[in-house]
């Protein structure tokens, strides 16, 4: 007879059995489909009707889509990317914004004092640049202004007054100059905040007279965005796994059931309930070879997440491309009507 000790002690090693971060993705597909075979074929039909009408390639997007749902590890790495993500993309904007109202106050103050360093000139070539671009040119036209004030200063022989006054038009070029390449930098490194969508806009030829307006609009435009990052960012919607991997998947066999419905067999599942995910799930994990006790999303409990998950006004979108992305992916099986 087993020590009782013993017995407790293999309970919690039970418990605290966790997914493995990685695991061969055909092995566990074959001990998937098998529990789905000689167990869910008993339990519920009609999943099993349609995991055989599904082909090939329908079934491989099914297993593939249970697959990542059940990696937990992997979406924590996600949630703890996103975190970051939302941590760096927050102070390179708020550095942007900073840059941009120095460089604005700098400028102005040297247009103010020396308004005929904007005479007959255009920022930007004449052609579109992005900003940065636009600063950075403006950045070094005026050291080199800075650089040939002070040779003249050097070549002349002035009075205290003139000298004064010539120092202080060199000090305002040299600050505008830093403070114009600061605002350059900073700017320019919003465009690498998301591969998706390039941060930052671009301007044809403009008189220097303008910039400081620019500027005041970039500001105002970058603290929309930094105010809209936590909702960018934010994963608490999408629940504490990726429930638009599911949700993905009913869109899957709601698109493939309109399809093929005339061809589907009477009793064929067309659209994926909560009990039917849970069956999927449970042999999932079945083929991993999880504990009996181990965490288990149940047929109630998913409902109830995957409803919210819909409701939210946020995910409304992300919903929209899901579905868009399960009719892509449904049109590309290499499915055909059978013959009349």
């Amino acid at each position: 007879m087993s020590n009782p000790q013993t017995r407790q002690q293999t309970r919690l090693q039970r418990k605290a059995t966790k997914l493995p971060p990685e695991i061969a993705f055909v092995p566990w597909g074959i001990r998937f489909f098998d529990y789905i075979v000689k167990t869910t074929s008993c339990t519920n039909p009609g999943l099993m009707e349609l995991v055989y009408c599904l082909s090939d390639d329908g079934r491989q997007e099914l297993a593939l889509l249970i697959f990542n749902f059940l990696r937990l590890p992997v979406w924590k790495e996600f949630c703890e990317d996103r975190r970051i993500a939302k941590r760096e993309a927050k102070k390179a904007i708020s550095k942007a914004i900073a840059d941009l109202g120095k460089a604005d106050t700098a400028y102005a103050r040297l247009l103010a004092s020396v308004p005929e360093v904007t005479r007959c000139r255009r920022l930007g070539n004449d052609r579109r640049l992005h900003l940065s671009d636009i600063l950075e040119q403006e950045a070094s036209f005026l050291y080199g202004q800075a650089r040939i004030e002070c040779a003249l200063a050097r070549a002349r022989c002035r009075t205290r007054t003139s000298s004064a006054t010539n120092s202080q038009v060199i000090r305002l070029l040299r600050m505008a100059s830093t403070k114009l390449r600061h605002a350059a930098t900073s700017y320019r490194k919003l465009l690498t905040l998301t591969p998706q969508v390039a941060i930052g806009k671009a301007f044809e030829a403009f008189v220097p007279g303008q910039l400081a307006a620019i500027l005041r609009a970039e500001e105002e435009y970058l603290r929309g965005m930094a105010a809209r990052a936590n909702q960018a960012f934010n994963k608490k919607r999408l629940g504490t796994r990726d429930l638009g991997i599911l949700i993905r998947l009913q869109y899957f066999v709601e698109a493939f059931s309109l399809r093929w419905e005339p061809y589907l067999p009477e009793r064929t599942t067309t659209n994926l309930g909560e009990g039917d995910l849970a069956d999927l799930l449970e042999a999932g994990k079945a083929a991993l070879d999880l504990p009996e006790d181990s965490t288990l999303v149940d047929a109630e409990s998913l409902g109830r997440a995957l409803e919210r998950f819909r409701k939210h006004a946020r995910n409304q979108r992300t919903c929209q491309i899901l579905r868009n992305n399960a009719q892509s992916v449904c049109d590309g099986l290499k499915i055909r009507p059978p013959s009349p």
